[in-house]
């Protein structure tokens, strides 16, 4: 007879828009979440019927869920995972795993991209696409890892913002610095707020604030004044 969903999994979350599912089941005592494939088998395909009626548990199998649907259900990755977290589908291109305690990130597809080392992530909008980087958190400390794993500012900061024109502002105590692509210090450690350039009106700001980038063309965004955007910068 068909197990149900409920039966076998402890949470199941279908994700049609995203291609993956996510499943959680309960292991020596202990929840562990995975990638799945899932979907409805509305016309109860036959040769569905021939692959799944008889597929071992541990590779998925046919189940019926509270509406009385077969779902189809395949698994991606193991049940390895301690929580799985995609914040906004609507935004974000990766998934926060967690295993051992900590976190890494997985892409679309489930496949690990960044190793599971670290304490959390900051959010750039939820995604990579700040010139590839995303802030993460190691030994309480900040920096910046790419869709590689390769961590691109080591994590040795109080706080670290994203890449924008080659620079980006990175915190020790209560100044900041800005350091460049491959992570060098390129501006020392004496300013008082990390504003990034497209946040910046050279006119408005202060000579300590703006010297970073005398030679750089401010963007069209200009804050109304330094309050509201060094509160929307520091938040």
């Amino acid at each position: 007879m068909m197990k149900k969903l409920n039966e076998v999994f402890c949470d199941f979350r279908m994700e049609s828009d995203l291609g993956l599912s996510l499943a959680a089941k309960m292991i020596d005592g202990q929840r562990r979440c995975a990638f799945v494939s899932a979907f409805i088998d509305d016309a109860n395909d036959e040769l569905t019927n021939l692959s799944f009626n008889d597929c071992p548990e541990e590779e998925g199998g046919r189940f019926l869920n509270d509406e009385g649907q077969v779902v189809v259900v395949s698994y991606v990755s193991p049940f390895q995972y301690e929580d799985i977290i995609l914040v906004d589908e609507r935004i974000d291109n990766y998934y926060q795993v967690k295993k051992d305690g900590f976190w890494g990130l997985c892409n679309l597809d489930g496949e690990e991209v960044v190793p599971c080392r670290y304490e959390g992530f900051g959010w750039f909008f939820g995604n990579f696409h700040m010139e590839g980087c995303e802030k993460a958190r190691r030994n309480g400390l900040w920096g910046l890892v790419n869709e590689q794993g390769e961590e691109v500012v080591p994590c040795q900061y109080d706080d670290v913002l994203y890449f924008q024109d080659g620079i980006a502002p990175v915190r020790r105590g209560e100044f900041w610095g800005y350091v460049d692509e491959s992570g060098e210090l390129v501006e020392p450690f004496i300013y008082k707020y990390g504003i990034l350039p497209d946040c910046l009106d050279l006119d408005e700001y202060a000579e300590d604030v703006k010297e970073p980038f005398r030679n750089r063309a401010p963007r069209n965004r200009v804050f109304a004044s330094i309050e509201r955007g060094l509160k929307m910068q520091n938040q």
